[in-house]
């Protein structure tokens, strides 16, 4: 591939996240931030301490791949091994060469919402898969007039969002790759949300999952759905894993 069209096309991709972030938030302040608060976890609330049941057997067997949500309890100093867990997992997958991993951190509740979310997600996945921006189509798909017509609108962020997901699914197919999405502490942004409004965001996030095969979903939580009343066509198409490490044994999981 020609180097210069490849610097090309990740000028490009930065410029596209510039429009809709020109101040990002540094991800790299918040991990040092959640990795300052892990030391106030007893060695019993890590989650590498209950290894054995923050699992779900099976969760990429199924087809279409439902939505995974991990929770976990905050201790009496506030803080929930979940976060900690979240920047393990982006650790562990940018190890392995069949999947690239994409994130974004919502443990400021002054700064998130829905539309927030769908924002970072447009900009970690055109940091992460610039190359998608090679194929003509792509870009007369993200022109960046499109990209600028966002604004405050999260309807429009989604589309974007959907099909970014689009071309990094058919990039995925041709390199035989999968990515994955994850979404910390989605409680913040949920508990902003009336019942409509929580159940229109999970099943976009499904909606996803169901129409490109290269994609797999994980959000964190410090509730539980049911604490945070997400009503049972919400938890469709969900598989759910609850440890309050906090306790001895309580932990559940729910599909």
């Amino acid at each position: 591939m020609d180097t210069s069209i490849t610097f090309s096309a990740i000028q490009h991709a930065q410029s596209l996240s510039a429009i809709l972030f020109p101040h990002l938030p540094s991800l790299e302040d918040q991990m040092i931030s959640i990795r300052q608060r892990e030391t106030l976890l007893a060695p019993r609330e890590h989650w590498m301490s209950n290894v054995s049941e923050i699992q779900a057997p099976g969760w990429l067997s199924h087809s279409p791949r439902p939505l995974l949500w991990i929770g976990g309890r905050r201790n009496r100093r506030g803080i929930s091994w979940v976060s900690s867990f979240t920047l393990d997992v982006v650790e562990a997958l940018k190890m392995e060469p069949s999947v690239k991993v994409v994130y974004t951190l919502c443990d400021n509740a002054a700064l998130m919402s829905q539309l927030i979310v769908f924002k970072h997600l447009i900009v970690q996945l055109l940091r992460a898969y610039p190359e998608i921006l090679l194929v003509p189509e792509n870009l007369n798909d993200l022109p960046v007039q499109r990209l600028a017509g966002i604004g405050d609108s999260t309807e429009l962020a989604y589309r974007v969002l959907a099909d970014i997901i689009r071309m990094v699914n058919q990039q995925c197919h041709r390199d035989g790759k999968e990515v994955f999405l994850l979404i910390d502490r989605v409680d913040v942004v949920l508990t902003m949300e009336d019942s409509k409004g929580k159940l229109r965001f999970l099943k976009a996030l499904k909606q996803l999952l169901v129409e490109y095969r290269a994609l797999r979903m994980i959000l964190t939580s410090e509730y539980s759905m049911e604490e945070i009343e997400i009503g049972k066509e919400g938890r469709e198409a969900t598989v759910e894993i609850w440890v309050d490490t906090t306790k001895p044994v309580t932990m559940h999981s729910r599909q």
